[in-house]
């Protein structure tokens, strides 16, 4: 039997845990999940960022779709979006339906 320490962790959990320990526990758990409006909203905002690739906007290298991972902690995921800026500052850019914030 796994360690469950060894266990990967989805980034997506661990967001879902944030906004609803149960909402975490029944989609990552009991795989239970059903669209509403907000979340057909969102898919289809999302639909710009799940595609790989990249280009370069005002000299901004913009990363669609990049996985992410960590092996100390036992992570893994996908980046909607991330931004290198020339100076060498990277932004992580989480894509959501609504209100900018």
């Amino acid at each position: 039997m796994a360690n469950p320490s060894d266990e990967i962790v989805a980034l997506s959990a661990l967001q879902h845990w944030i906004y609803c320990p149960r909402q975490c526990g029944l989609i990552h758990l009991e795989q239970v999940f059903e669209d509403n409006i907000h979340t057909a909203r969102g898919q289809v905002v999302h639909h710009l960022v799940d595609t790989p690739g990249y280009e370069i906007k005002s000299g901004v290298r913009v990363e669609r779709a990049l996985p992410v991972w960590c092996d100390r902690l036992n992570l893994n995921g996908k980046a909607d979006l991330v931004e290198f800026h020339p100076d060498g500052s990277v932004y992580p850019v989480e894509f959501k339906h609504g209100a900018k914030r």
